[in-house]
């Protein structure tokens, strides 16, 4: 044998050796299904040892063509691959499938039909930590990963939940999330957003609807969840419970479609910035304690709800506050009380006048105490036109006031409306009064007691007003008829998404609750 003919043999030899220590299938039963009926039944399956899958550790499960196979009970065994070929039907009647491999290619392969029934699909590392995938069209309710990783494709979408556990991650390819679904994080320590959330995509795979943060020993120990060095974006609502969570840095931003809110949570802004972006009312709520953001946007068509600050916490601003859209807010008068501030977001205290941005301040005249007590809501329209009047551009502040109850005979109210430098439109401020939409027209609300044509921010102040409606500010009366962006507005009394979303959980919770490990 010469020289090169030796070379090639060692190569040979090593390249094969190479191949044979990659981790490999490890199955106890290559199941085929042989005819149609539950799971169970011994008699639909070929290839079991005389029994069903899943009475032992990692068989490898084949539904052949024309059958179809309801699981009808939860394994006691974790499978190895179930294979579901072009023609079968599987349906998993809403109970539980665990599937654990330390090596080879596990997981849930669909060519047919898959059909899950509020069950549960468990990836978990009882009998290994070799990464799954998940191949084919699968509309999956609820799926769990612990311990091992996951790759799935943009034709599997899950429905209600997927929930990261303790060790658990999605492996380079995330699913697509349904508009009823929510990403859970679950891990009983600190975790980084990876595959599971796509970086810098803004809609289709990867971008999760809802997003709960459960993190550490919930209410004993809480761990963190920190987003990294890139945009990300959900479509529904964040909701952080007794966990922390730490948004994108300076630079980038956390784009919300639903409402945020901190069940005894904390939200760590990072220097980043926080971005409204839905087209309903959107809740920010701290639960009575404070969120901090750095920079908040409300984009066009978007509205965000406040809570009284006095009530349930409040929300404060390091950076920049910009309204494109609208903001809004209830505020309870007390009946010792005739004056309060509405201030959507403060810089650092709720005391004093540590404003970020303002709406008004309103001072009740001629209404004795104690009262019934108030409750005033505003909502302000930033940074857009208020009415169709040509001949007239008021200021880009539209205001829309309600106080309940209303004011009865004699009484009326002292307003003071504020606006930004860059929403005066060149108006001259000087000459600046409000004027109310009475259903049909604009008319004066009040007498015009004073202004403030310098500074940041601006204001007028109108005294004699008895009605609330919408308003604006400008220097003439518009002739117009119509209002344009602004119409009234009513804050919803509840989050209808959480109710909607805990009716669609509790289908699945007893299956949710029977965990492998």
């Amino acid at each position: 044998m010469n020289h090169r003919t030796t070379l090639l043999a060692f190569f040979l030899l090593i390249s094969v050796g190479l191949w044979l220590s990659q981790p490999v299938a490890s199955y106890a039963f290559d199941c085929q299904s042989s005819g149609s009926g539950d799971w169970t039944n011994p008699a639909i399956w070929s290839g079991c040892g005389g029994g069903y899958p899943g009475q032992t550790t990692n068989d490898f499960v084949t539904i052949q063509s024309g059958h179809t196979v309801t699981l009808d009970n939860d394994l006691p065994s974790a499978l190895y691959r179930l294979v579901i070929e072009s023609g079968a039907t599987f349906d998993l009647n809403g109970n539980a499938l665990a599937f654990s491999a330390s090596g080879g290619t596990p997981g849930l392969e669909n060519s047919g039909t898959f059909t899950p029934d509020f069950g549960t699909i468990y990836f978990a590392d009882s009998y290994g930590t070799a990464v799954h995938d998940v191949t084919g069209a699968l509309n999956l309710a609820y799926v769990e990963i612990a311990g091992v990783g996951v790759t799935f494709n943009a034709d599997a979408l899950i429905d209600y939940e997927l929930v990261i556990e303790t060790g658990g991650y999605v492996y380079n390819t995330a699913p697509t999330y349904g508009p009823n679904s929510a990403l859970t994080y679950r891990a009983m320590g600190d975790y980084t957003a990876g595959a599971e959330w796509y970086a810098n995509v803004s809609s289709g795979q990867g971008v999760p609807r809802h997003v709960f943060v459960e993190l550490g020993w919930v209410g004993f120990d809480p761990a963190t969840l920190t987003l990294g060095a890139a945009d990300r974006t959900l479509t529904g609502d964040l909701t952080i419970s007794f966990s922390s969570f730490v948004a994108p840095p300076t630079g980038y931003s956390l784009f919300v479609g639903g409402s945020l809110s901190t069940e005894f949570g904390d939200f760590d802004h990072n220097g980043g910035t926080l971005v409204f972006n839905g087209s309903g009312g959107q809740y920010l709520y701290p639960n009575l304690g404070r969120i901090d953001v750095n920079n908040l946007i409300v984009a066009a068509g978007s509205q965000v709800i406040l809570p009284d600050p006095s009530m349930d916490g409040g929300v404060f601003a390091d950076g920049t506050v910009t309204n494109n859209g609208r903001l809004s807010q209830t505020i309870y008068i007390s009946p010792f009380e005739t004056e309060t501030s509405v201030v959507f977001i403060r810089e650092d205290s709720l005391s004093g006048n540590d404003t970020k941005y303002i709406g008004l301040d309103i001072e009740l005249v001629n209404v004795s105490t104690p009262h019934d007590g108030y409750d005033i809501t505003v909502s302000i329209g930033g940074n857009q036109d208020c009415t169709t009047d040509p001949t007239s551009a008021p200021v880009q502040r539209c205001f829309d006031i309600s106080l309940w109850p209303s004011l009865g005979t004699g009484e009326s109210a002292t307003v003071t409306f504020y606006y930004l430098p860059g929403e005066a439109n060149g108006n001259p401020e000087d000459g600046l009064t409000a004027y109310r939409w009475n259903g049909t027209n604009w008319q004066s609300a009040g007498t015009t007691v004073d202004h403030s044509s310098s500074g940041d921010p601006r204001w007028v102040q109108v005294a004699g007003i008895s009605e609330f409606s919408p308003f604006i500010l400008d220097d003439q009366a518009p002739t117009a008829v119509t209002l344009s962006t602004l119409t009234a507005h009513t804050p919803p009394a509840a989050p209808v998404f959480l109710l909607i979303l805990l009716v669609i959980l509790s289908l699945g919770i007893s299956a949710r609750d029977r965990v492998w490990r």
